[in-house]
């Protein structure tokens, strides 16, 4: 089964993002008109899979009314919560956590906003609830061996929206540089380094470039630019630059440096020696240490440029029109639920209701404390 809309499109007849999810939100609703309804199917999920018995004596026999959390036991009458033991225990506005799984089990990508205004919930629960259930999938994510590893500053155009981890006085996109330099630490003043010429080593790989990275190398071998700059002189679309700069990073043939600068890979002869040594390796990165080879299938640099140019343009163009961006501080988290919502082989129907029922709750503070790092996960689908 697909996703419940497989990508977004340009076209004037497209369906928006708002309209995409008001009509699984009325599909859902037709399914599950009352909270009432909707805790009964979240207790016939839990109890299919086993896991409402009486916590005093153990018996699976148990009254209760329809739609309430809470039950008794036929044999020693004692109080049950279905929902005790799981992830739902404790949880007040179980509805709203129901329609979020069953909306990204249906392949739904949709934002937070959305859920505060069709499921009547105050904004911070909806916060709460998306952020919860997406840091899950993002640890799926991590764990998944298909997994492929990007510098984070690849995604840095989709960053326009403030967190806790913003600097005061500063564009959230400051927060990529903020953490580069407790890594890798200022660069050393040195002196001033001589105009970079293109490496020679290079020539043929600069005359097999393609039109657009020639543009966009041309440009940067005139002089470092940032991305904004690239993208008013180039008029390409922000995901194809993207995965345009990527394509001539892991041809060595450029380098990203902090403040989302790209330059030319200088000659090791003309590097200054009093330059501070800080990694210069492209934005797909490869896993610490060795992997087994069934552990690092086809990484992103070994696959055309057209595959993933559509692969990014598709993300992008999906988060920038149904985010609108989004903070740096849960960059992985927004990439982890797009993910889930595109990719219906690794997230078949009731596959996220089985991670989740089983996961343990995640309190506020320890979503609070998330930060994405310097490299994020992603599997394009």
């Amino acid at each position: 089964m697909g996703s419940f809309y497989n990508s977004y499109s340009d076209d004037d007849d497209a369906p928006s993002p708002r309209e995409i999810f008001a009509a699984a939100w009325d599909m859902f609703s037709a399914m599950f008109p009352t909270n009432e309804s909707r805790i009964e199917a979240l207790y016939e999920r839990i109890s299919a899979a086993g896991n409402v018995a009486c916590n005093k004596c153990g018996c699976m026999e148990l009254q209760r009314k329809y739609g309430s959390r809470v039950a008794r036991c036929s044999a020693c009458k004692a109080q049950v919560h279905f929902t005790s033991g799981t992830f739902f225990h404790g949880k007040r506005a179980l509805g709203a956590i129901f329609a979020v799984i069953w909306l990204k089990e249906l392949g739904v990508f949709f934002s937070k906003t959305q859920i505060h205004e069709h499921a009547k919930v105050a904004s911070s629960t909806a916060w709460q609830i998306v952020t919860e259930i997406d840091m899950l999938i993002s640890e799926r994510l991590e764990s998944d061996a298909s997994a492929i590893s990007f510098e984070s500053s690849l995604f840095q155009p989709l960053v326009c929206k403030r967190s806790f981890a913003t600097p005061a006085f500063k564009h959230p996109r400051a927060e990529q540089f903020e953490l580069e330099k407790d890594l890798y630490g200022p660069p050393s003043p040195g002196p001033a380094a001589a105009p970079v010429s293109p490496p020679s080593k290079s020539t043929a790989v600069i005359a097999g470039l393609s039109g657009e990275e020639k543009l966009v190398f041309d440009l940067i071998s005139a002089g470092p630019l940032n991305f904004e700059a690239l993208l008013e002189a180039t008029a390409i679309p922000y995901g194809r630059l993207s995965a345009v700069l990527l394509q001539l990073e892991l041809q060595d043939l450029i380098e990203r440096q902090p403040g989302d600068v790209y330059a030319v890979v200088e000659p090791k002869s003309a590097q200054p020696q009093s330059r501070r040594a800080r990694p210069t390796g492209p934005r797909h990165m490869a896993p610490p240490g060795p992997l087994p080879s069934s552990a690092n299938p086809a990484p992103a640099a070994n696959r055309p440029l057209d595959d993933l140019d559509a692969e990014l343009e598709s993300l992008f163009t999906s988060v920038v029109r149904t985010l609108h961006g989004v903070s740096r501080k849960y960059l992985q988290l927004h990439l982890a639920s797009y993910w889930c919502s595109v990719d219906r082989d690794r997230w078949p129907s009731g596959s996220l209701f089985d991670l989740v029922l089983h996961a343990s709750a995640l309190n506020r503070a320890s979503i609070r404390a998330f930060v994405t790092p310097l490299s994020v996960k992603m599997i394009f689908a």
